[in-house]
Protein backbone atom coordinates (compact mmCIF):
# COMPACT_ATOMS: atom_id res chain seq x y z
CA UNK A 1 0.00 0.00 0.00
CA UNK A 2 2.57 2.53 -0.67
CA UNK A 3 0.73 4.73 -3.37
CA UNK A 4 -1.67 5.25 -0.35
CA UNK A 5 1.44 6.31 1.86
CA UNK A 6 2.55 8.30 -0.63
CA UNK A 7 -1.07 9.99 -1.05
CA UNK A 8 -1.61 10.64 2.95
CA UNK A 9 1.84 12.59 2.47
CA UNK A 10 0.74 15.34 -0.29
CA UNK A 11 -2.71 15.72 2.24
CA UNK A 12 0.30 17.49 4.43
CA UNK A 13 0.16 20.36 2.17
CA UNK A 14 -3.70 21.04 2.07
CA UNK A 15 -3.80 24.56 3.95
CA UNK A 16 -6.74 26.94 4.65
CA UNK A 17 -10.35 26.70 3.22
CA UNK A 18 -8.88 23.84 0.55
CA UNK A 19 -8.07 21.63 4.24
CA UNK A 20 -11.51 22.38 5.64
CA UNK A 21 -13.34 21.17 2.21
CA UNK A 22 -11.36 18.16 2.10
CA UNK A 23 -12.01 17.35 5.50
CA UNK A 24 -15.32 18.02 5.34
CA UNK A 25 -15.58 16.00 2.01
CA UNK A 26 -14.66 13.12 4.36
CA UNK A 27 -16.97 13.72 7.31
CA UNK A 28 -19.96 13.79 4.04
CA UNK A 29 -19.13 10.83 2.97
CA UNK A 30 -19.50 9.12 6.04
CA UNK A 31 -22.55 10.54 7.05
CA UNK A 32 -24.35 7.22 6.11
CA UNK A 33 -21.91 5.02 8.27
CA UNK A 34 -22.93 7.49 11.29
CA UNK A 35 -27.04 7.74 10.34
CA UNK A 36 -26.90 3.92 10.08
CA UNK A 37 -25.11 3.52 13.59
CA UNK A 38 -27.37 6.12 15.30
CA UNK A 39 -30.76 3.86 14.22
CA UNK A 40 -29.41 0.48 14.57
CA UNK A 41 -27.85 1.07 17.88
CA UNK A 42 -30.88 3.18 19.01
CA UNK A 43 -28.62 6.32 19.97
CA UNK A 44 -30.05 9.12 21.41
CA UNK A 45 -28.88 12.41 19.94
CA UNK A 46 -30.69 15.80 19.07
CA UNK A 47 -28.02 16.42 16.43
CA UNK A 48 -28.63 15.99 12.68
CA UNK A 49 -25.46 15.19 11.10
CA UNK A 50 -26.37 16.67 7.59
CA UNK A 51 -28.36 19.77 8.88
CA UNK A 52 -24.45 19.91 10.39
CA UNK A 53 -22.74 19.40 7.38
CA UNK A 54 -24.96 22.03 5.31
CA UNK A 55 -23.77 24.39 7.58
CA UNK A 56 -20.54 23.43 7.21
CA UNK A 57 -20.51 24.11 3.17
CA UNK A 58 -22.46 27.42 4.05
CA UNK A 59 -20.17 28.70 6.37
CA UNK A 60 -17.38 27.53 4.13
CA UNK A 61 -18.21 29.31 1.03
CA UNK A 62 -19.01 32.21 3.17
CA UNK A 63 -15.69 32.18 5.10
CA UNK A 64 -17.70 33.09 7.62
CA UNK A 65 -16.69 31.36 11.29
CA UNK A 66 -18.73 28.91 12.50
CA UNK A 67 -18.63 28.01 16.42
CA UNK A 68 -21.22 25.96 17.01
CA UNK A 69 -20.38 25.33 21.04
CA UNK A 70 -23.61 23.06 21.11
CA UNK A 71 -23.20 20.96 18.18
CA UNK A 72 -19.36 20.67 19.78
CA UNK A 73 -21.48 19.21 22.81
CA UNK A 74 -23.37 17.13 20.95
CA UNK A 75 -20.43 15.59 19.01
CA UNK A 76 -18.40 14.53 22.36
CA UNK A 77 -21.38 13.46 23.72
CA UNK A 78 -22.19 11.21 20.44
CA UNK A 79 -18.44 10.06 20.26
CA UNK A 80 -18.76 8.79 23.94
CA UNK A 81 -21.86 6.98 23.25
CA UNK A 82 -20.03 5.45 20.20
CA UNK A 83 -16.80 4.66 22.10
CA UNK A 84 -18.55 2.33 24.66
CA UNK A 85 -20.53 0.06 23.02
CA UNK A 86 -19.52 -3.36 21.95
CA UNK A 87 -21.05 -3.80 18.30
CA UNK A 88 -19.15 -3.57 15.45
CA UNK A 89 -21.31 -0.91 14.02
CA UNK A 90 -20.44 1.35 16.44
CA UNK A 91 -16.50 1.69 14.67
CA UNK A 92 -17.43 3.38 11.60
CA UNK A 93 -20.47 5.49 13.12
CA UNK A 94 -17.47 7.04 15.58
CA UNK A 95 -15.23 7.40 12.95
CA UNK A 96 -17.64 9.72 11.60
CA UNK A 97 -17.97 11.06 14.33
CA UNK A 98 -14.57 12.10 14.50
CA UNK A 99 -14.74 13.92 11.43
CA UNK A 100 -17.34 16.04 11.76
CA UNK A 101 -15.48 17.16 15.30
CA UNK A 102 -11.84 17.70 13.21
CA UNK A 103 -14.33 19.84 10.76
CA UNK A 104 -15.63 21.78 13.53
CA UNK A 105 -12.13 22.14 15.38
CA UNK A 106 -10.85 23.70 11.86
CA UNK A 107 -13.74 25.83 11.58
CA UNK A 108 -12.62 26.85 14.98
CA UNK A 109 -8.88 27.14 14.61
CA UNK A 110 -7.79 27.13 10.44
CA UNK A 111 -4.45 26.62 11.27
CA UNK A 112 -4.52 23.59 12.79
CA UNK A 113 -3.23 20.51 10.36
CA UNK A 114 -5.61 17.65 10.29
CA UNK A 115 -5.92 16.73 6.93
CA UNK A 116 -3.46 13.68 6.88
CA UNK A 117 -5.08 12.89 10.06
CA UNK A 118 -8.45 12.60 8.22
CA UNK A 119 -7.55 10.96 5.56
CA UNK A 120 -5.75 8.36 7.51
CA UNK A 121 -9.02 7.98 9.33
CA UNK A 122 -11.34 7.64 6.31
CA UNK A 123 -8.48 5.09 4.72
CA UNK A 124 -8.82 3.29 8.36
CA UNK A 125 -12.43 2.91 8.28
CA UNK A 126 -12.74 0.88 5.36
CA UNK A 127 -9.85 -1.41 5.93
CA UNK A 128 -11.11 -2.08 9.41
CA UNK A 129 -14.68 -3.14 7.80
CA UNK A 130 -12.89 -5.42 4.94
CA UNK A 131 -10.89 -6.94 8.40
CA UNK A 132 -13.93 -7.46 10.21
CA UNK A 133 -16.13 -8.84 7.15
CA UNK A 134 -13.44 -10.82 5.17
CA UNK A 135 -10.47 -11.02 6.86
CA UNK A 136 -10.81 -12.11 10.91
CA UNK A 137 -9.47 -16.06 9.78
CA UNK A 138 -6.30 -14.67 7.57
CA UNK A 139 -3.32 -14.27 9.04
CA UNK A 140 -1.28 -11.14 8.75
CA UNK A 141 0.48 -11.72 5.58
CA UNK A 142 -2.86 -13.25 3.73
CA UNK A 143 -4.69 -9.63 5.27
CA UNK A 144 -2.44 -7.36 3.92
CA UNK A 145 -3.03 -9.24 0.39
CA UNK A 146 -6.64 -9.01 0.54
CA UNK A 147 -6.12 -5.06 1.56
CA UNK A 148 -3.91 -4.51 -0.99
CA UNK A 149 -5.91 -5.49 -4.01
CA UNK A 150 -9.29 -4.63 -2.66
CA UNK A 151 -11.80 -3.12 -4.28
CA UNK A 152 -12.81 -1.13 -1.44
CA UNK A 153 -9.16 0.12 -0.68
CA UNK A 154 -8.48 1.32 -4.01
CA UNK A 155 -12.41 3.21 -4.06
CA UNK A 156 -11.02 5.23 -1.27
CA UNK A 157 -7.71 5.95 -2.22
CA UNK A 158 -9.38 7.25 -5.41
CA UNK A 159 -11.97 9.48 -3.81
CA UNK A 160 -9.10 10.93 -1.39
CA UNK A 161 -6.78 11.59 -4.25
CA UNK A 162 -9.92 12.83 -6.42
CA UNK A 163 -10.94 15.26 -3.56
CA UNK A 164 -7.42 16.88 -3.38
CA UNK A 165 -7.28 17.09 -7.32
CA UNK A 166 -10.50 19.02 -7.38
CA UNK A 167 -9.50 21.11 -4.72
CA UNK A 168 -6.05 22.01 -5.81
CA UNK A 169 -7.56 23.70 -8.70
CA UNK A 170 -10.86 24.90 -7.17
CA UNK A 171 -11.52 28.49 -6.04
CA UNK A 172 -13.60 29.57 -3.35
CA UNK A 173 -16.81 29.97 -5.12
CA UNK A 174 -20.64 28.52 -4.76
CA UNK A 175 -19.76 26.64 -8.06
CA UNK A 176 -16.52 24.49 -7.46
CA UNK A 177 -17.22 23.89 -3.56
CA UNK A 178 -20.62 22.73 -5.14
CA UNK A 179 -18.88 20.10 -7.66
CA UNK A 180 -16.28 19.13 -4.50
CA UNK A 181 -19.77 18.54 -2.50
CA UNK A 182 -21.42 16.40 -5.35
CA UNK A 183 -18.04 14.26 -5.45
CA UNK A 184 -18.25 14.03 -1.62
CA UNK A 185 -22.30 12.35 -1.48
CA UNK A 186 -21.16 9.80 -4.00
CA UNK A 187 -23.97 9.38 -4.96
CA UNK A 188 -25.05 8.56 -1.53
CA UNK A 189 -22.94 5.37 -0.57
CA UNK A 190 -20.23 5.77 2.16
CA UNK A 191 -16.94 4.48 1.52
CA UNK A 192 -18.29 0.72 3.01
CA UNK A 193 -20.78 0.82 1.33
CA UNK A 194 -23.70 2.37 3.62
CA UNK A 195 -26.44 4.00 1.51
CA UNK A 196 -28.84 6.46 3.57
Amino acid sequence: MATSIKHFSHLEKLRGWRQQAFVLSLAERALPNLMLGIDVLEIDTPLSGPRLVDAFWRSLVRQELLIFSQSLDYLSNLFEQFKVRGEYGARPAEDAVRLLMMTQNLCRRPGLRLAKEAGQLSFQTVTTYIEFTEGSDLDEHDLVMLLDKHPLVKAEVRFQRDIHRRLSNAALTDADLNQVRQLAKNGGLSGIGIGH
